[in-house]
């Protein structure tokens, strides 16, 4: 990982700690626990051997605590706004539906010279994969996502051009054990997941 990036993963994390503190004095206010909450974990380990290696923890019922008190210019009492859901001529939400309701199967295959993408259903979950080569690696990138469709509705359940973060955070609470990204890139290794650990050991 180059220095400006490891840098920026640092203060990501610094801010996402302060977050957790406050957050974690407000459930204490509230005399709420989150003993038997669903947890996320993030876990970034590197393979050049000189340190860098990330792993947060944090129950959901705290990220439920700390949402809806952010408002900027995108995200506002735990929605966000992302513009038009109709992309390129495309209903997003038309499509999830569909997606939603279509029994299990592979539904796109592409490959390329550079890349190769597939997006299925198995079980209630969609699983995106994608396969990166790059010219100046050795070994291509790989990148697993499983995303369980409840998460996805609760995401898509807002009006007009919101996804809401905090229904989305509600609905993956009610998804421990799910392993929701995997990013191999050769230099590092990235997993998110949820289960109801408090350490990702």
């Amino acid at each position: 990982m180059k220095r400006s990036n490891r840098a920026s993963l640092w203060a990501a994390v610094g801010g996402l700690v302060l977050a957790m503190t406050a957050g974690a004095a407000s459930l204490r206010a509230q005399g709420q626990s989150s003993a038997d909450d669903t947890w996320l974990h993030v876990r970034v380990e590197s393979h050049e051997g000189k340190g860098g290696n990330v792993r947060v923890n944090m129950p959901l019922s705290l990220a439920e605590a700390i949402i809806p008190s952010i408002h900027n210019d995108k995200l506002d009492n735990g929605r966000i706004r992302i513009g038009n859901l109709n992309v390129n001529g495309v209903d997003v939400r038309a499509i999830l539906a569909a997606v939603r309701n279509a029994k299990d199967g592979e539904f796109v295959t592409v490959q390329t010279a550079d890349s190769d993408v597939n997006v299925s259903k198995k079980a209630g979950i969609l699983i995106i994969h994608v396969v990166n080569r790059e010219k100046n690696k050795p070994s291509p990138t790989q990148v697993e996502v499983h995303v369980p469709m409840p998460v996805v509705e609760a995401l898509l359940s807002s009006n007009g051009d919101e996804l809401d973060v905090l229904a989305a955070v509600k609905a993956l609470a009610q998804q421990s054990g799910s392993e929701l990204v995997s990013v191999e890139d050769g230099n590092e290794h990235v997993r998110i997941w949820v289960d109801t650990s408090s350490t990702s050991d």
